[in-house]
């Protein structure tokens, strides 16, 4: 009878310290998954040499392909070109600003781009891009907001900015 509980005890000991080793272990891989080295998507070559296929899996930008899957607007599925979908970012944080504030006042609340077959040629349907913000009550106010350096110098120095 001895023997039996100094074997288990035995066993839940060993058994413990092989748990708390697996734990850690597992634990000290999830520390290093960011410093694991960095694997570009696969992408496939069109006739033209341009990459084609799904941004899900690019990390940055860099890692997209020439020709991103989307689901145009008659719900075809086609292929938009990355520069037509990143625009130009601004220089300043003035000039985003200044851009978006002449966009409303134009009434841009969307803009659509061609999509085309894997050749990057074919345009096979349209893919539109919302602003994201329309039918926001800050766009009515947003040239009276926009006006003065206030606002600019307020958002730069991380105070809230209330609406009008």
């Amino acid at each position: 009878m001895k023997i039996k509980k100094i074997a288990i005890a035995v066993a839940f000991i060993v058994g413990m310290f092989a748990g708390v080793n697996v734990f850690l272990s597992s634990w000290a891989d999830a520390d290093n998954i960011n410093t694991r080295e960095h694997i570009e998507p696969a992408y496939e070559l069109n006739v033209f040499g341009q990459t084609y296929g799904s941004a899900m899996y690019a990390i940055t930008v860099d890692d997209e392909p020439d020709l991103i899957l989307v689901v145009g607007d008659s719900g075809i599925e086609g292929y938009v070109y990355k520069t037509d979908l990143d625009e130009d970012m601004p220089d300043s944080p003035e000039e985003a600003i200044q851009k978006q504030e002449e966009l409303v006042k134009e009434g841009v609340f969307s803009r659509t781009i061609p999509v085309y077959n894997k050749n990057g040629i074919t345009k096979i349907d349209t893919f539109t891009i919302d602003m994201g913000y329309e039918d926001v009550e800050f766009t009515s106010h947003l040239g009276e907001i926009m006006s003065g350096e206030d606002y600019v110098d307020d958002l730069l120095n991380g105070d809230n900015v209330d609406l009008p």
